[in-house]
């Protein structure tokens, strides 16, 4: 029994694992730290159960003609906003399900920072769900779990990526179709290695000399636009746009620590896979810029009768604009992720160096790259004064484009 024939093709949904009743199916690492269903043959009896789940053999996207709704969202409650990355509409879905005695999955921290999907029956539990995790979930039990609640005939929000709910759908088969399951889709810019998000982490503490105890991948510290992470040290301290916790971004960002089958991402363009698609709303600032406060907008669509509904339901809660595709997708990912052509390279000087070696190669984690980007700092400056900033940002990102992606 064979899953898959290339790594391209392997999304790491683990739903073979979690349908074989004979346990001969184990997720393991590989050297980029990405997990690949290996079977115990002596263990498999070739029932074909793992090859009816996987995405690889019988991926099915929707074929309806349903003509997604788009809006642009806040969440009213600006405490519920501010500890969102974007404009806090996952709470208000995960409330309506909580409400109707129904569980919310979706991913959180563990205590050592890995990123795991949980079950949540409470709004407190479902809090931890809360903002960006840039590493890809492990799922556990998850999918048995959601299983066990739809037989309950209890009401689930799953929250995830396209290829994580796509996992779903092929384990749970016409259960999918349950009308008490609501799928709520995050647009991904591609999975994280959780090896290279674990050696951040230990670098973290390392150069601190302290433990961390809490992470914002995305702060909204100096506002919404932009990216930059925020840890907080069991010492008091925290670190925030330093090089040091930026790190991971860059690399993340240079697509060099994505997952493979990122790069023929099937989930990148429509009909979409979940009732609901969410995200940041990424050029809200061009296209309806008296609705942008900085504090975070969602870019959410519906792309269902089940999903129209529940907005209707929510609706009071938000404070929310139409929009249109072209819009949505206009600063957002609607194409997979370009290939780093210096991927390959990156691993090799990883395992053979270690991770400070390649954050200093590849990202400039040391004292030239300090000066470059001091200079950066100071030749912006200079080119907003005058007024050509646009012109030559947009000409080096497209030149740089050019030379390292493929």
């Amino acid at each position: 029994m064979k899953l898959y024939s290339t790594k391209e093709e392997c999304v790491g949904c683990g739903a073979c694992a979690e349908v074989c009743g004979k346990k001969a199916i184990h997720l393991v690492s590989d050297q980029e730290g990405f997990w690949y269903p290996e079977i115990d043959q002596e263990k498999c009896v070739n029932c074909g159960a793992c090859q009816k789940v996987c995405q690889i053999h019988n991926l099915k996207l929707p074929e309806n003609n349903f003509e997604p709704v788009v809006y642009a969202v806040k969440n009213k409650m600006d405490d519920i906003r501010a500890l969102s990355t974007s404009g806090g509409v996952f709470s208000v879905l995960a409330d309506y399900v909580i409400q109707n005695k129904g569980a919310v999955y979706g991913a959180a921290y563990s205590s050592d920072f890995t990123v795991q999907h949980e079950r949540a029956i409470t709004d407190k539990q479902y809090s931890r769900f809360r903002g960006s995790k840039y590493a890809q979930s492990w799922m556990g039990s998850c999918y048995t779990q959601v299983k066990a609640d739809l037989t309950e005939d209890k009401k689930v929000l799953f929250t995830g990526t396209p290829c994580q709910i796509a996992g779903l759908q092929t384990f749970l088969g016409d259960l999918s179709k349950n009308n008490n399951l609501v799928l709520c889709e995050i647009i991904c810019h591609g999975i994280p290695s959780p090896l290279i998000w674990k050696e951040h982490i230990q670098l973290l503490e390392e150069e601190r000399h302290s433990k961390i105890v809490a992470y914002k991948n995305r702060s909204k510290i100096a506002g919404w636009h932009g990216h930059n992470e925020h840890v907080f040290f069991d010492s008091g301290k925290s670190e925030y746009k330093s090089k040091l916790s930026q790190n991971h971004k860059d690399l993340f960002y240079a697509h060099l620590t994505i997952r493979p089958c990122c790069h023929s991402c099937k989930f990148t363009g429509f009909p979409r896979i979940a009732d609901f698609t969410i995200a940041d709303y990424w050029g809200i600032e061009r296209c309806m810029p008296e609705f942008d406060d900085n504090k975070g907008i969602s870019l959410m669509i519906l792309n269902s009768d089940r999903a129209i509904k529940i907005f209707d339901t929510v609706k009071s809660q938000l404070d929310y604009r139409e929009s249109n595709l072209e819009d949505a997708f206009y600063d957002n990912h609607k194409k997979p992720a370009k290939h780093n052509i210096h991927h390959d390279e990156f691993w090799d000087d990883y395992h053979q160096f270690g991770y400070r070696y390649v954050v200093s190669k590849y990202v400039g984690y040391n004292t030239v790259g300090k000066i470059k980007r001091q200079t950066k700092i100071i030749i912006k400056a200079i080119t907003k004064k005058i007024g050509i900033y646009n012109f030559v940002h947009h000409f080096t990102k497209k030149k740089y484009q050019k030379e390292v992606y493929k």
